[in-house]
């Protein structure tokens, strides 16, 4: 009995620290990267009658528009009304913004008629604003955000799924494969290069989404090297964030480096000769890959033929 008890009393705290009642998140603010002539303050009402006038002038071009949160809040959930016209071709961009870290949540369409159409996350994510990244008058025409505000006493779910490893690539080869990152086969390690080796070498290890990382595990076999440690990155796009060194000063054993949330499509391994972890692990939160950032396939061109040889 005082087992059962026990067993309920920490799953209502479990329920307590993690439970979390989705509320409304007030916008305070409407700003565009541009002025195209339209006025977007019929976001901040929620009028029906009151809608964002279309603009025919200095309007057909992409503009980001931010939306500022009344304060930084986990975002489980947005809902866009859908009055007319659907744009397919020219969706509207949806993000999620932390300060800098900008996260693609999905698309907007236009796709129903007169309707509110919900865009519901699957895990909440930290935000301070909403960013719809839109072309024209290709846009919802009202906007709402749903979650809970992040206060002193918040309790943010720390998510750390395991992230696969997509590939791995050196930025210059030096003789050594390192394949054997990319599963966890304690008995397949990378080898060492002796003959061209002597440099620094970055490694890229692509991730198999982009991700929020919040740990890193690094399998320390042999050899220690403080002189020469190896430094890991993670890489956004072009943007490098610093997660630690790892110098191998334990024996077969393995690191775990903590990281701030780091929005990443890649980690980088900077390593001098054979002065590297033997096992990269990823865990963290997977996002969706932002097709804007996905480079277009390249158009087809029409080859001339100049002349014919039987």
């Amino acid at each position: 009995m005082k087992k059962t008890v026990l067993l309920i009393a920490l799953l209502w705290a479990h329920l307590l620290a993690f439970g979390q009642t989705e509320e409304r998140i007030p916008i305070v603010s409407v700003t565009p990267s541009e002025n195209t002539g339209q006025d977007y303050s019929s976001w901040l009402s929620d009028d029906l009658n009151n809608l964002v006038p279309a603009a025919w002038q200095d309007n057909f071009k992409w503009v980001d528009v931010t939306l500022k949160l009344s304060q930084k809040s986990l975002v489980t959930r947005l809902s866009f009304y859908d009055y007319e016209g659907v744009f397919t071709d020219k969706p509207a961009y949806i993000y999620a913004m932390n300060g800098t870290q900008k996260i693609f949540l999905g698309t907007f369409q236009g796709l129903t008629y007169m309707n509110f159409v919900d865009l519901v996350l699957p895990q909440g994510l930290v935000a301070d604003a909403i960013v719809i990244h839109k072309y024209s008058n290709n846009i919802p025409q009202k906007v709402k955000v749903f979650g809970q505000p992040i206060t002193s006493t918040t309790v943010l779910p720390v998510i750390e799924d395991r992230i696969t490893l997509a590939s791995v690539s050196p930025s210059e080869n030096t003789g050594m494969d390192y394949t054997p990152w990319l599963n966890d086969d304690l008995s397949k390690m990378v080898e060492s290069a002796w003959t061209g080796n002597s440099k620094w070498v970055d490694v890229t290890i692509k991730l198999s989404s982009k991700a929020i990382v919040n740990k890193v595990k690094l399998y320390d076999y042999t050899g220690v090297f403080t002189d020469y440690p190896a430094t890991i990155y993670a890489l956004n796009g072009t943007q490098k964030t610093l997660i630690g060194t790892f110098d191998g000063s334990t024996y077969m054993n393995w690191v775990n480096y903590s990281v701030p949330s780091v929005l990443a499509d890649a980690i980088i391994v900077h390593k001098f000769g054979n002065n590297i972890p033997q096992k990269v692990n990823v865990y963290g939160q997977a996002v969706l890959t932002d097709p804007l950032d996905v480079p277009p396939l390249p158009s087809e061109t029409r080859i001339t033929i100049t002349a014919a040889t039987p």
